[in-house]
């Protein structure tokens, strides 16, 4: 009896190994997925703004940054050649503490949701300065086009790689914006989040903003 009921219990831990090996991997590969699909639609976009304007600022170059913000990055060529320019740039909204009425967030190349729930690197984001008088009605869905003056924040002490400031928001050809509803497991500081491990230098924990659920009451 006791030998059967061994024999059934391994047999039932086996099963839910096999089922969570079976969940991590279609998570994986969705994941994946998820990266290829707007990997490919901000490349589309970008190309498509290329044909307009040599304005644009492309983070296949932005991405090749190595380093740490606090330790001082080494930047590309093309990065640096644009230090100080007002520039266009593609990309995905980020909110750090503000929903509603924005006047500073951050700009990845991929949605939030692509980053495995850990903190996208540091060379993937770009913090965005609204121009006096300017602001974001509502964070989006969509990739959305900014403008305003880039700037490579180096040496060491940064925050970010790069900076938006003076930024004003565009329109894309074809691109129909939709209200960004963010679960409320990502509404809290990297270093809090489930599952995240830190970055490479982006933020400090103690740095990191709390992202505040706009449906919370005091």
């Amino acid at each position: 009896m006791k030998n059967r009921t061994k024999r059934d219990l391994t047999l039932f831990f086996g099963v839910l190994v096999i089922i969570g090996s079976i969940t991590l991997l279609t998570g994986q590969m969705s994941r994946q997925d998820l990266i290829v699909k707007y990997n490919t639609m901000r490349t589309e976009l970008e190309q498509q703004e290329l044909l307009k304007s040599d304005m644009l600022l492309e983070w296949t170059h932005m991405r090749k940054t190595k380093g740490k913000p606090k330790s001082g990055g080494k930047y590309a060529e093309e990065v640096l050649a644009r230090d100080g320019d007002y520039i266009n740039i593609i990309g995905f909204m980020v909110p750090q503490e503000q929903w509603v009425d924005v006047t500073e967030f951050l700009l990845l190349p991929l949605p939030l949701e692509c980053y495995f729930c850990n903190m996208p690197p540091a060379h993937d984001v770009l913090l965005v300065q609204m121009a006096e008088g300017q602001k974001i009605g509502r964070m989006v869905n969509e990739p959305v086009i900014m403008n305003g003056k880039f700037t490579v924040n180096q040496g060491p002490d940064q925050k970010f790689f790069y900076t938006l400031s003076e930024a004003t928001h565009g329109s894309i050809e074809g691109v129909t914006e939709t209200k960004k509803d963010i679960p409320v497991e990502h509404m809290v500081a990297p270093s809090e989040h489930p599952g995240g491990e830190g970055d490479d230098g982006l933020m400090a924990p103690s740095e990191a903003p709390r992202v505040t659920n706009p449906n919370e009451t005091d």
